[in-house]
């Protein structure tokens, strides 16, 4: 026993002697090391269409063929029709775009003018549907969304600023001085997208998502960036408008817009329960959820230009919804003009107008924005 005791006193007078030459300054803490943190991803700069597809949440880029483009079966076409459509696909190209947003797939159309790329930019048209026709977000009559299957749409915007770029003589739409690039929005669920249509929630992020990435687009005039919507797309982008802090969009044209989702939902007897599935019941139920998506609530949180084009006997969204929400653009000081069309022109009936109307709105529109 006593061969131990050796060793452990000096063990334990080695110790006193250790702690005796210690600093009197407090021991600090081991450092800790931080958490890892995802840095913010750069911003994707797009020299080329191809580059969207570098995006995050972008899924693919596609061009779309001939076969695609066609609205019949190209049997049903003569060699000079389609001759005609190639040469329009060739001149302005249609890409298929299908990103995630909200664990949604969503799908867009771009279409480019001619001669259109970083050297040369475009200006840029976004185009939100309504709700109703082959192209539909959401379809009352049939409760069903439709395929994203025709992009055709997509190329009358570009083909109707470029031919009255070379047939205008008198100048009269002098302030479209370039043909316009399109970008066609659909939202989730329409197919094969996936997803539920909210009708102005959550879907409205369908949208949102290209605002923080088209200032980045080298190939669009960044100065000449303008939204439209017929209907329930006037109403969707009224919504998008409310989410552009950036003010990436220079103006808007709205056709026929629902401004008042309360008064719409009184007023359209055959849309109740479409409406109540979308929105999540009545507006005695969810009232702040219509409030929410009613743009005569939030008109001065809308800061671009506006023309607002209404007809006096619309049959799907009555007159005085465009009316109210002129008073509330007057209210909050917003620049912005009432273009009232007498009638029962409503664009579910018999289109938005003819090129040439259309061509006239978007002018005005140019002037407003200055």
């Amino acid at each position: 026993m006593k061969r131990y005791l050796l060793p452990l006193l000096i063990a334990f007078l080695t110790a006193i002697l250790l702690c005796g030459c210690t600093s009197d300054e407090p021991i600090q803490p081991e450092e800790q090391v931080p958490e890892t943190i995802e840095e913010a991803k750069e911003p994707v700069t797009c020299t080329t269409v191809e580059d969207i597809a570098k995006i995050d949440g972008v899924l693919s880029v596609e061009k779309i063929e001939l076969e695609e483009y066609l609205t019949k079966p190209m049997s049903e076409y003569t060699p000079d029709q389609l001759v005609y459509q190639e040469n329009t696909l060739a001149q302005f190209p249609v890409y298929r775009i299908e990103y995630t947003v909200d664990d949604c797939i969503v799908y867009a159309h771009l279409t480019l003018p001619p001669y259109c790329n970083a050297q040369n930019p475009a200006p840029l048209l976004i185009n939100l549907h309504p709700g109703y026709g082959y192209k539909s977000i959401w379809n009352p009559v049939g409760d069903a969304v439709n395929e994203v299957s025709h992009p055709t749409t997509a190329t009358v915007w570009s083909k109707l600023t470029s031919e009255i770029l070379y047939s205008d003589p008198n100048g009269e739409y002098s302030n479209i001085t370039e043909s316009y690039a399109a970008l066609e929005c659909y939202l989730r669920e329409t197919s094969p997208g996936t997803g539920f249509d909210e009708f102005g929630g959550e879907d409205v992020n369908d949208v949102v998502f290209w605002l923080d990435k088209i200032p980045y687009f080298e190939f669009i005039d960044q100065e000449n960036i303008i939204m439209m919507g017929e209907s329930r797309g006037a109403m969707q982008t009224a919504l998008v408008l409310r989410e552009d802090k950036d003010n990436v969009i220079g103006g808007a044209l709205l056709f026929s817009g629902a401004y008042d989702i309360p008064d719409l939902y009184n007023s359209r007897e055959d849309m109740r329960d479409e409406l109540e599935k979308r929105i999540g019941g009545t507006p005695a139920d969810c009232p702040e959820e219509y409030a929410n998506r009613s743009a005569v609530n939030f008109a001065n949180e809308i800061n671009p230009p506006l023309i607002l084009v209404h007809s006096t006997e619309d049959a799907k969204v009555p007159y005085t919804q465009a009316e109210a929400f002129a008073a509330k653009l007057t209210e909050a000081g917003k620049t912005f003009e009432l273009v009232t069309r007498s009638g029962e022109k409503d664009a579910n009936k018999n289109g938005i107008f003819s090129a040439l109307e259309f061509l006239g709105m978007l002018n005005k529109l140019l002037e407003l924005c200055g």
